[in-house]
């Protein structure tokens, strides 16, 4: 018998059949479902590990995601959520129940579901897998490796006519001879002697490398995936583990996607493996596979690896070859005295989440393993994203002055050598080129080896708000200001609702008592909404923080001005969302020198009923309104400016210290997300 690895056996099948109304003649606890949307319906005590074992049986069977939490880092946590969700989904619309009906796709482990599990595993966890004969009407299921019904399968004579015997695993008789070519992250095999672990149909083989980066392992001719893990040295000590899935195809195949998938082009559009392929050998990214089917073809199947630049297109550069290649990649070949595959490293990378959330983001386009191949984030966000399988490597953004800046203030790598490995950076506009009205500015993060870009991981995105318009989340402590004539307030946990009238000496005095009262020694923000007007001639700015219709104002005059003098070192940002005010430079600069803070006013009229959609401590920024931002700590040392500074130092500044591996205790505030039109 074979000898599998420790393993908790089988889901008990039955045990998740539906407790009420269940068709089958035995009541059970219930399936396992998303926890998260509350379809957890067994009722059982050993929930916990019934989960376990079925993220371990999603994560054994190598082509499921089911995220990397859990102690180990591999999604088993045993918590049913999302990913699980997602991973039992896709299991479904593979796979099929005991009479060969499709699994209703519902990302629920009833009995059907947990029955399809229990049967993969033979040959993966053991060798014998009986159906439970409640769920089929008293007819005996039996699935078995081809070595266990070699040994033997004892049937009782009573049962020999209705029992269904199952055969998995291989077959000796018909096991044919394949070869991988293995490479590392500059595309070049891996060296002589590099031990691989394949695994093909739950059968682990251990091989070495020939000079070529060559490894040869034996399949069944119906197998058509397997996978392969090996060690990369990285940049310093140590070694990089690396695991791939590898189809297996004749060499003949015409097929067009395979090559370029072992290749480690793994979009599901075919046009999206081409421009990723392209992108890698520094083409121009057409997207028309026949451009790159000759060259792709030829190196896939045991030929040179080809040149990177030029447009090679048609049957140039073609030759005749014997071997498949791919970066990063496997490529295997059955049997084919012609056909060799070619696999290297893949790195994968997934969304950071910290409290539940995920990082701000606008959306990310993933390809078919469920990896984040391209990230869309707004202006001026602080954001992050896990890598798996990238301890020890030398990443970089490729414009690092630009779009994705490399300024150790706001790229954070605490951990090259952890996996996962989790990297945070910032998004800016592109400075020195007056491009500011460009819909994206786009960066790469590359591998580097040996000083050498090898391999784009993600490209980055950083757009201009859609509709103009963007939330900005505030962390630490906060207080409002609310004018009574203000339609819209802002929902923060502390406000101060300020009556028609009441004169600013008096505000600030609340503020300060209010503080005092919280204990705060510093405020972090403080948001003044209110009314503002402009002087057509003069350009005096006012904040009616009264209401329009007194006299209650903050203004260029002295005694305005000294009151601010209250405040100074007491306050870290001052928000003012007073309509037009923001053109008063000296106010607002006097303001910020007074303060030493950080000051915010808007040169345009605000759109107050976006914030209709506004969450607790957010409020709502558009580049429309003409913000201005004035640096006290800056105009204290550089007597008589009024200037505002640019707007990207003051996102860029946003970053409280880089001494922390997270977004929410490192930050003042962020650019979470869009606003809809309301």
């Amino acid at each position: 018998m074979s000898e599998y690895p420790e393993n908790p056996g089988p889901l008990p099948a039955e045990k998740l059949c539906n407790k009420y109304n269940n068709p089958n003649p035995i009541k059970g606890e219930g399936a396992l479902g998303n926890e998260n949307t509350g379809k957890m319906y067994h009722e059982g005590t050993d929930r916990k590990s019934l989960v376990e074992t079925l993220q371990k049986m999603l994560r054994d069977l190598k082509k499921y995601d089911i995220g990397s939490s859990g102690p180990n880092n591999d999604g088993v946590d045993g918590t049913f959520g999302n990913s699980t969700e997602n991973a039992v989904k896709q299991f479904q619309e593979e796979h099929k129940d005991w009479d060969s009906n499709a699994l209703k796709v519902d990302g629920l482990v009833g009995p059907e579901t947990a029955d399809a599990l229990n049967r993969e595993m033979v040959g993966r966890w053991y060798d014998h897998y009986h159906t439970p004969v409640e769920l089929v009407d008293g007819v005996p299921y039996h699935t078995v490796t081809s070595e266990f019904l070699k040994e033997g399968l004892k049937i009782l004579p009573e049962e020999a006519k209705r029992s269904k015997v199952f055969l998995v695993g291989l077959i000796p008789s018909i096991e044919v001879t394949c070869t991988v070519r293995v490479l590392g992250f500059d595309l070049e095999p891996v060296k002589e002697g590099t031990i691989c672990e394949i695994d093909v149909d739950g059968y682990v083989q251990k091989t070495t490398t020939n000079k070529d980066g060559i490894a040869t392992f034996n399949a069944s001719d119906q197998t058509k995936c397997c996978h392969v893990k090996w060690e990369l040295p990285v940049d310093g000590e140590g070694k990089l583990a690396v695991e791939r899935e590898i189809i297996l195809e004749p060499a003949e195949k015409e097929d067009k996607k395979y090559r370029l998938s072992n290749l480690g082009h793994q979009q599901a559009e075919l046009s999206d493996q081409v421009r990723s392929y392209q992108r890698e050998m520094d083409r121009d990214q057409t997207g028309d596979e026949s451009h790159i089917a000759a060259e792709v073809r030829a190196w896939h199947d045991g030929g040179p690896k080809p040149l990177k630049g030029g447009n090679i297109t048609d049957n140039e550069n073609s030759g005749s070859v014997s071997t498949n290649s791919i970066e990063g990649d496997i490529i295997a070949n059955q049997g084919s005295p012609s056909g060799t595959t070619t696999v290297g490293p893949v790195i994968r990378v997934e969304p950071y989440v910290e409290n539940r959330k995920e990082a701000p983001h606008d959306g990310y386009l993933h390809d078919k393993t469920g990896s984040i191949v391209k990230m869309d984030i707004l202006r001026g966000s602080h954001t992050a994203v896990r890598l798996i399988n990238a301890a020890g490597l030398n990443i970089r953004s490729n414009n690092p002055d630009n779009a994705v800046p490399m300024d150790p203030a706001v790229w954070i790598d605490p951990g090259s050598s952890s996996s996962p490995r989790t990297i945070f950076f910032y998004g800016r506009r592109i400075p020195k080129r007056g491009d500011i009205s460009a819909l994206q500015h786009c960066t790469q993060f590359e591998v580097m080896i040996n000083g050498h870009p090898q391999r784009c991981i993600l490209v980055v995105c950083v757009l201009r708000y859609p509709n103009d318009i963007a939330l900005i989340e505030l962390m630490g402590n906060s207080l409002v200001l609310n004018a009574h004539d203000v339609p819209h307030p802002y929902h923060f946990p502390e406000q101060i609702n300020i009556p028609k009238g009441r004169d600013p000496s008096t505000i600030i005095n609340d503020v300060l008592a209010r503080m005092q009262a919280k204990g705060w020694a510093t405020l972090d923000h403080l948001i003044i909404n209110a009314h503002g007007s402009i002087d057509g001639n003069t350009l005096e700015g006012k904040i009616h923080v009264g209401g329009v219709l007194t006299n209650s104002h903050f203004n260029q005059s002295i005694q305005s001005l000294d009151l601010w003098n209250r405040l100074s070192g007491k306050v870290k940002y001052i928000w003012s969302m007073a309509c037009f005010s923001g053109q008063d430079q000296y106010l607002y600069s006097q303001i910020a020198s007074r303060t030493g803070a950080w000051v915010t006013g808007p040169a345009m009229a605000t759109q107050p009923g976006r914030r209709k959609v506004l969450q607790n401590n957010q409020i709502e920024y558009a580049e429309s309104f003409a913000y201005n931002h004035w640096d006290g700590e800056y105009l204290r040392s550089h007597a008589g400016s009024n200037l505002p500074q640019e707007t990207d130092l003051f996102f860029y500044k946003a970053r409280r210290t880089t001494t922390q591996s997270n977004l929410g205790n490192s930050l003042y505030f962020n650019v979470v997300t869009k606003i809809p039109h309301p």
